[in-house]
């Protein structure tokens, strides 16, 4: 029983400070951040493996009950990795927060160009119907995120090439129009 104990707390410890390991790599690679940041949200992982290292030494059952002490064991890993997460979910919530924004500034971006060539009254449906469904970016790490972020951008970019082609062809009869009348003159 000891034996069996032993061995399920070492490999408790060693699934803990994995998934603390994979956390402080997703944290240090998320450009996002700045190095203040990296290491607060690290130092909570760290606390976060010395608390539930702590809670899997203490962890005691009645010596005939193995199995209780492996499911204790278990909740204190399970409780461990939820909490890390919370830490990467932080860095992730500062990278959603950042690419909605660079996105909701890329739309006005390209509305402001719409209106500088066409005129306050031109049509920027697209780019805002594109601006709509992306402003809210997801994804569960840096990586998605970014890529999320850029499919957005690229939606954007697409909505200001249909409004430029919609806007120019409301204008065109006017300049046909323009031009006979300076054929007559």
């Amino acid at each position: 029983d000891k034996g069996i104990t032993a061995l399920n707390k070492l490999k408790a410890k060693e699934e803990i400070k994995n998934a603390a390991d994979k956390a402080k790599t997703e944290i240090k690679n998320n450009k996002d951040l700045d190095d203040t940041k990296k290491q607060e949200l690290i130092n909570n992982v760290d606390q976060h493996v010395t608390d539930s290292n702590t809670a899997v030494d203490q962890v005691n059952a009645p010596s005939d009950d193995p199995a209780g002490k492996k499911t204790n064991i278990d909740k204190v890993v399970d409780t461990a990795k939820d909490d890390i997460q919370v830490e990467i979910n932080k860095a992730n919530k500062i990278s959603k927060d950042k690419a909605d924004e660079e996105i909701a500034d890329k739309a006005k971006e390209a509305i402001d160009k719409i209106h500088k060539e066409f005129g306050e009254d031109a049509d920027t449906s697209s780019i805002q119907n594109a601006f709509d469904k992306n402003k809210h970016t997801e994804g569960n790490s840096y990586d998605e995120i970014q890529k999320n972020k850029l499919e957005a951008e690229k939606e954007i970019a697409k909505g200001a090439v249909d409004d430029a082609a919609k806007n120019v062809k409301k204008i065109m009869p006017k300049i046909k129009l323009i031009n006979q009348i300076a054929v007559m003159i």
